[in-house]
């Protein structure tokens, strides 16, 4: 009788502890690359400073508003829209520069923005930006 009672217990069905190594291995490398993907996705997506600014620079020099310098103060710009017939103000606020239109709403341009400076000469609008601790610069013809 316990001959027959060994031969079934050693023919049960189940994981023998190296089939829950491997099945632990492969586990732990899926999460790992899992990890891996997603710190590499948002890496890209907060490191892309230089596309941030860019697309700023978009925005003001849009053919869709035909921005006009209006007034130029340290920390604001008042626009006009050749466009539209409408003023803007674009503004650092708090961590971003925002445009907002003179009778209220705004539009988000740049987040995460340190310091923020603009200033004109002969219709050349030279914006001075601080995003993340990294300075850019530039020119542009309104």
């Amino acid at each position: 009788m316990s001959i027959n009672y060994l031969k079934s217990i050693s023919k049960r069905a189940g994981f023998s502890i190296i089939e829950s190594i491997f099945s632990l291995l492969v586990i732990s490398m899926a999460f790992g690359l899992i990890m891996l993907t997603t710190q590499l996705i948002r890496s890209e997506k907060w490191e892309d400073r230089d596309g941030i600014f860019y697309r700023y620079l978009d925005v003001i020099e849009s053919p869709d508003y035909q921005f006009k310098v209006m007034n130029v103060e340290r920390n604001s710009v008042k626009l006009k829209s050749k466009k539209e017939n409408k003023e803007y103000i674009m503004e650092k606020y708090e961590n971003m520069v925002r445009l907002r239109g003179v009778k209220g709403g705004h539009i988000p341009i740049i987040l995460r923005v340190n310091h923020a400076s603009w200033s004109t000469h002969h219709h050349v609008l030279t914006s001075r930006i601080k995003i993340d601790g990294v300075n850019y610069e530039a020119k542009s013809y309104l």
